[in-house]
Formats: C-alpha cells, structure tokens, sequence
C-alpha cells in the first residue's frame, strides 16, 4: 500500500492489498476499500448526509481494480463495484455498477470503454511508476519483494 502526504486515515477503515492513496485524499471512518484501487489526489470520502444532525455513519465501499481521478467526492454509503473508472471531478452521489465509466457532477455511468476493461496494472503500484521516478532506467533498480509486500 502506497499512501502520500496530507492524507488522512480516520476511524476504522478496511484497505486490501495493492491500494494507492495520492496526496491529500480523506478516508472517514467505516470506508471499505477492496485490492489494486487507485484514489487520484484530493479525493473525498464521506460518512454522513448530516452530519450533528442524524446520528451514525454510513461509510463508502469501494470493490477491486477501481481507479477514482482526483478532486472526486464520494457520498455516504455509497458502493463503488469492482472494475469501475471514476472521471477526475465526479460528484458520486448513487451506487456505481461493475465495469462502468462513471463521470460528471451529479455523477452518471456507462459501461467501460474497451480500453479500461483490463484491469490495474500491478506494477504501477508495486514497482512504483510514476512520472516522478529518477530511479537508473538502465534495468540496475530493482523492486524486493517479501512475501506479498513490497519494498521499493
């Protein structure tokens, strides 16, 4: 799991295998997150449709392979499924069905264009790609691995 600055981790979260949180994302208390997720920066979650005004919390679930673009909120209780791309900007407000491209304020979907359908790439989380690696390109670096976790 890769988390960047300026995030916060509230309460109790569930977060699987190979999730990468970008900068300054908020995870309230009670949001699930599934494996191989990708949250762009400044994405948030929420717990509460009024909050001090209604008592308890309903968190955001988000399944396997889902990658949200930054600035995206996502509203209480909702359920992302698995193999969902959520557009930079969204406001996701309802549920959001497996395989779909979701996008816009509020929120709607489609299913996913044939370029999305693949699925996340293991080795953008694992081996750390991004467009700020000055790691050698000459195959001198090398990911260790232990077991299922990573050591970059």
């Amino acid at each position: 799991m890769v988390i960047l600055h300026g995030t916060t981790l509230e309460g109790r979260l569930t977060i699987g295998k190979g999730v990468k949180i970008m900068a300054h994302v908020y995870l309230p208390s009670r949001t699930v997150i599934g494996s191989m997720v990708f949250i762009g920066p400044g994405v948030t979650f929420l717990n509460a449709m009024l909050p001090m005004r209604e008592a308890g919390v309903a968190g955001v679930t988000i399944g396997n392979h889902v990658v949200i673009g930054g600035g995206v909120t996502i509203g209480p209780g909702v359920t992302i499924s698995d193999n969902v791309f959520v557009g930079a900007g969204a406001v996701v407000m309802q549920d959001i069905p497996a395989n779909s491209l979701a996008y816009g304020v509020p929120a709607q979907f489609r299913p996913l264009p044939e370029k999305f359908e693949k699925g996340n790439d293991p080795k953008q989380i694992f081996e750390g790609l991004d467009l700020w690696d000055n790691r050698p390109g000459d195959g001198s670096w090398k990911a260790e691995y232990y077991g299922d976790d990573v050591l970059l």
